[in-house]
């Protein structure tokens, strides 16, 4: 164990939501080859018991990482050696028309704490055929190795894309603003004053100035090469379709009456643009009625169904259906076909029974030509209502909707400008952070725990003032702190409080045996002082 373990907390509030981390860190080195495992970490909550993940490390002799590929057909690795950038890759680097391929972007973070992201350019995927992947989209980070440094990773978007052309096609970066904590410029120790020897993680946890810093990212840009398929063997019936599918076909009956309806469900499942499948075309008798069938849509899978009505009796058969794609496991043209359906159909009682109504398409249009009786009594009847178009509601409700868009459309703004004011929306929840704290350390007060109680005053302390004010405690001092209070607002007597109680309490949490203040007076004082810097501060 070279350090450790060294002991960070950071606020986080992406997209209106907020969360807290508390970190413990640790330097490692291996002293020898071979496989070895970390156990879990464990923490006792109110709620139990939480343990992390056990590590499995392989250790090998030691080499120097060499560049490495994105994945399969992608080239090198841009932004070499950053400290943050997005990546963008895809699973494969030449298709066939209508083939899916999936494209990642992937956010690359270095010794950078991520406060919050949001796009700036949406990606366009011109020539594709685009479907989404938001559930599959992995926002926690993870850690990966690049140019021998060891990133935490998002993925931020995800995709599926089908060629809709051949050629090479431009996938377009993305663009996205991050606001993003990091190490501030600043000159570096004397090397007395670093045991470690001007050692990165000494800088960063004992000798650290962090800012948030607003900034673009932009991704990289991939050409994607499309074949289309071959002419060789192309069935005349080719659905047009690239991947791996089959098709299968159900009747509710297959024995009716004249004038009944029959249901008939075509469905093609399988891995591919069924998006892009037209409704196929049945070859029935022509004296048979077919309506336009229902099309639904479930994962990997597509149903057409077909409401038809047999006109007259006798013994016909649907026949099987030909469906043609191209295999992309195979490389070649493949040709599925349904069952065959004998359907057998006998004399009707006279009443048509059709879809919806009941009524054939021909028994629809002979309605409209009957001559109706004139209706003699005048029961029932009632005086015709003003039209609705030219009154005053009608009037009224046309230009409703203008003042209403123009509200929406201001409220919106405000909403979005709200959200991108990261200092602002710590500034208006300063307050509530700093009493969820000291809630949490009344939970230690009542349990006696002083130093658990004393860790949480001065965690509601200082997070109060750090978001109230927008400073960053790491690189602040009381000078800094009281400067900051008084411009902002704050009497004086108010700042000599805040200091003599971050000065007692700093005390009690490392030496709490030697301190014999009341933990209930420590805890109302510290209550009516956040009060009254808010009452005070601007």
């Amino acid at each position: 164990v070279l350090m450790g373990p060294m002991q960070s907390s950071s606020v986080n509030i992406i997209n209106g939501r907020m969360s807290e981390s508390f970190s413990y860190i640790y330097r490692l080195r291996a002293k020898k080859v071979g496989t070895f495992k970390i156990p879990p970490a464990i923490i006792r909550t109110q709620k139990g018991t939480i343990q992390s993940n056990e590590i499995t490390v392989k250790v090998t002799q030691g080499s120097v990482p060499k560049n490495q590929k994105n994945g399969k057909g992608e080239g090198t690795v841009g932004n070499g050696g950053a400290e943050y950038f997005i990546q963008a890759s895809v699973d494969k680097g030449s298709v066939y028309e209508g083939e899916p391929v999936t494209v990642t972007y992937k956010l690359y973070l270095y010794k950078v704490d991520p406060q919050g992201v949001g796009f700036k350019k949406p990606p366009t995927f011109p020539g594709f055929w685009v479907k989404d992947l938001p559930d599959q989209t992995d926002k926690q980070l993870h850690v990966e190795t690049k140019n021998g440094k060891q990133y935490y990773v998002a993925v931020v978007k995800k995709a599926i894309l089908y060629p809709q052309k051949t050629g090479d096609l431009t996938i377009d970066p993305i663009e996205m603003e991050a606001a993003l904590a990091m190490q501030a410029p600043k000159q570096r120790r004397n090397d007395l004053m670093d045991p470690f020897g001007n050692d990165p993680f000494f800088d960063r946890f004992f000798n650290q100035q962090i800012e948030v810093y607003k900034k673009e990212l932009k991704s990289n840009a991939i050409t994607l090469h499309v074949n289309d398929v071959p002419e060789a063997g192309k069935p005349s019936g080719y659905s047009g379709l690239v991947g791996s599918f089959r098709i299968r076909a159900n009747i509710d009956k297959t024995k009716l009456k004249e004038n009944d309806a029959l249901t008939y469900r075509v469905t093609v499942e399988g891995t591919g643009n069924l998006q892009q499948l037209q409704a196929f075309t049945l070859d029935l008798p022509p004296d048979w009625d077919v309506y336009d069938p229902k099309s639904s849509d479930a994962p990997g899978a597509k149903t057409f169904e077909y409401t038809i009505i047999p006109k007259k009796m006798g013994k016909y058969t649907i026949p099987a259906i030909d469906f043609s794609y191209f295999d992309i496991n195979s490389r070649k043209y493949i040709t599925d076909k349904t069952k065959e359906y004998e359907i057998t159909v006998e004399k009707g009682n006279g009443t048509p029974s059709g879809a919806g109504s009941g009524l054939s398409k021909e028994d629809v249009k002979l309605l409209g030509q009957d001559i109706q009786f004139i209706k003699t009594s005048t029961s029932g009847l009632q005086k015709e209502p003003k039209p609705f178009y030219g009154s005053i509601l009608f009037y009224i409700l046309s230009i409703l909707p203008i003042p209403l868009f123009a509200f929406l459309l201001l409220f919106r703004r405000k909403n979005e400008d709200r959200n991108a004011d990261v200092m602002g929306s710590l500034r208006r929840k300063a307050t509530g952070m700093a009493r969820k704290r000291l809630k949490n350390a009344k939970v230690f007060k009542d349990k006696n725990d002083k130093e658990g109680f004393y860790n949480q005053v001065l965690l509601a302390l200082y997070g109060y003032v750090q978001n109230k004010i927008g400073i960053q405690m790491a690189e602040t001092s009381r000078t800094t702190i009281s400067e900051e209070l008084q411009k902002h607002g704050a009497k004086p007597e108010a700042i000599d409080e805040f200091m003599k109680l971050v000065d007692s309490c700093e005390y009690a949490k490392y030496a709490p045996s030697a301190v014999s203040s009341n933990l209930d007076e420590v805890y109302n004082h510290s209550v009516e002082l956040i009060s009254n810097l808010e009452e005070q501060l601007r």
